[in-house]
């Protein structure tokens, strides 16, 4: 029974979408990587600046700052609108930048010419962050794919459950319009209730169109 209570509970979450999927762990580590970030944007600059003054001019290094510094910002953009919107293509950006700022920490850990303890410091420090944050981040995005697919088979139900209920009142109406990818159902003449064609094809917009016929409103997905 209380099974059947967690159930009717979620269902009742996602017709209304006020389940929330985003995750605070995942937002505290975004937050605070900012902020280290920043200080390390500024040490780094002040390492270049030391080799320089040392006869040991490094152009790389000062390219590897701006590059990476500019990822960064965007990286982190990224993380937190797919987190706080629950974004699945933000998600997978902020994948691929993170692959490529391991490339840049990798780079600066083990391959420029002259390497200060400093470098490998602010290196482990950053992949701590990036690993906890591709651990969360992975599982955030899957609870937020499997959240939108169960949002829209509950509201694929809804809507042939209302088209069900719609059909016995409204004899006069058309038959499913084109645009929304549905066709005339013989068995409808019959006095049976009507379905969509077996060739239909039902996306959120069809079912978002066709709601807002039978209901007045838009449906959100």
């Amino acid at each position: 029974e209380r099974s059947d209570v967690n159930n009717a509970a979620t269902i009742t979450g996602l017709r209304q979408g006020k389940q929330v999927i985003s995750s605070a762990r995942l937002q505290m580590l975004l937050h605070l990587n900012f902020y280290f970030s920043v200080v390390r944007s500024v040490l780094t600059a002040l390492v270049i600046r030391y080799k320089s003054v040392n006869d040991h001019l490094d152009p790389v290094g000062a390219a590897f700052l701006t590059v990476w510094s500019i990822n960064e910002m965007i990286r982190l953009y990224l993380g937190y609108v797919a987190n706080l919107k629950e974004k699945v293509p933000h998600f997978a950006g902020f994948f691929f930048l993170t692959v490529l700022q391991l490339v840049f920490i990798i780079y600066q850990m083990g391959f420029q010419g002259k390497r200060l303890p400093i470098d490998v410091i602010l290196g482990i420090c950053d992949c701590i962050f990036i690993v906890g944050e591709c651990l969360i981040a992975y599982t955030t995005m899957r609870a937020v794919i499997e959240n939108k697919t169960a949002r829209f088979d509950v509201e694929l139900k809804a809507f042939l459950d209302d088209d069900d209920d719609g059909d016995d009142d409204d004899d006069d109406d058309d038959d499913y319009d084109e645009d929304d990818n549905f066709s005339k159902d013989p068995a409808a003449e019959a006095g049976e209730p009507r379905r969509p064609s077996a060739n239909a094809i039902i996306t959120p917009s069809s079912l978002a169109n066709r709601r807002k016929q039978k209901l007045g409103k838009t449906r959100v997905f």
